[in-house]
């Protein structure tokens, strides 16, 4: 089915041209446009009209607390949702509040056809292909900014929230210790994957092994046998991923290699992780920069801030400002319980101020609903 786009936006000169460009594109689309500002009621009435599925709503940002209002209730109502925010001028204030609503994506014009469908494509063609999953990538900025921690609780609550199969790859040749850290000793590893690559669509069931709510492939215990052309096997394991499970999480390694611009662009969402700490953000801007010139879109990259309230962490808008970009989350430092979960080979409690971050996360990602949010809207929608 065509991908449904609704645009509201109480500007006709700008949202006509946002109009007319939508339906120039490359993409087989039904464009709706609403030249007010609903209220939210009346949004979810839309967002779930009988006889479509919309896929993609753009909000435009002429009365800037009504349209975050309502980007919030899309959020919160519909997280599977693809959300962007427009505006008639580049604003960094109105980027950090569009995204902190619930955009997914900021755009302002020349709203050209070609483009706009270029950004919309890759989001339409991943969800209309029912045989393909979602690939989810985690990108650290430096070692150690808790990456690998934030992806395997994603995934966990990505399968918890969905009911759906979900695969987790360690990739992390050098340092990968999911497997160590969930008390797992399995027969098989990525490299395993890499030497069965032809087969692997029949071999999913045997590498991956059951944990939880998911399955996991880990990275081999030795890195040095995962080399060369079995190296350049990587993105054709997450091709043979994607065909297998709904989901897929890539826990990327925190040095780069050829072949993982492969799984970069491929990847529905690229999550790239830092902390507060001064090297943290250095790096994490030299991440954007690599990503940039491997032609990944910036629009797919969202930014994670780990221990976001640690001792002596600058506010989160200075250390947007000094990233240059608004952050889709942040979590807390909860050092002692994830410590105590590791210990334990188990992930910390989904009721914790991390876990529930987390489930806000992986719902955003995946487009399921939280158990406070269905019981919000139902409140809402009683007057109650």
């Amino acid at each position: 089915m065509a991908a449904e786009i609704l645009i509201v936006w109480p500007d006709p000169r700008w949202a006509g041209q946002l109009h007319s460009a939508l339906l120039q594109g490359p993409l087989d689309s039904s464009v709706d446009l609403l030249t007010r500002y609903p209220d939210p009621g009346e949004l979810l009435d839309l967002l779930r009209e009988k006889g479509r599925e919309t896929r993609v709503l753009i909000m435009g940002l002429t009365d800037e607390r009504r349209a975050t209002a309502l980007l919030q209730a899309a959020k919160e109502a519909a997280p599977q949702i693809h959300r962007i925010a427009v505006d008639i001028a580049e604003s960094t204030e109105a980027l950090k509040t569009a995204m902190r609503a619930g955009a997914n994506d900021y755009w302002t014009p020349p709203f050209e056809p070609a483009e706009i469908g270029q950004n919309l494509s890759s989001l339409t063609q991943n969800r209309d292909a029912d045989s393909n999953g979602v690939l989810l990538s985690f990108l650290p900025g430096q070692p150690g900014d808790g990456a690998s921690t934030a992806a395997l609780h994603v995934a966990e609550a990505i399968g918890f929230g969905t009911g759906k199969q979900v695969l987790l790859i360690d990739c992390d040749l050098q340092c990968g210790t999911l497997g160590f850290r969930l008390g797992l000793k399995p027969a098989y590893s990525l490299l395993d994957a890499a030497s069965h690559l032809a087969d692997l669509d029949d071999l999913w069931d045997r590498l991956a092994v059951p944990w939880n709510e998911i399955r996991l492939l880990t990275s081999p215990e030795s890195s040095f046998g995962l080399t060369g052309e079995r190296l350049e096997a990587l993105p054709g394991i997450i091709e043979s991923a994607v065909r297998a499970y709904s989901y897929v999480v890539v826990d990327m390694p925190s040095g780069l290699y050829g072949p993982c611009a492969g799984v970069l662009r491929r990847s529905n969402s690229i999550c790239v992780v830092c902390t507060p700490e001064v090297s943290s953000l250095y790096l994490t801007r030299r991440r954007f920069s690599d990503l940039g010139e491997w032609g990944i879109r910036r629009n797919k990259v969202k930014v994670l801030i780990n221990r976001a309230d640690s001792r002596d962490a600058p506010p989160r808008n200075e250390v947007e400002r000094s990233l240059g970009v608004a952050a889709a989350w942040t979590l807390p430092n909860s050092y002692h319980e994830l410590n105590q979960a590791a210990l334990a080979g188990r992930t910390v409690s989904r009721d914790s101020a991390y876990g529930q971050a987390i489930t806000q996360m992986a719902a955003e990602l995946a487009g399921f609903q939280t158990v406070e949010a269905r019981s919000k809207w139902r409140k809402l929608l009683s007057f109650g």
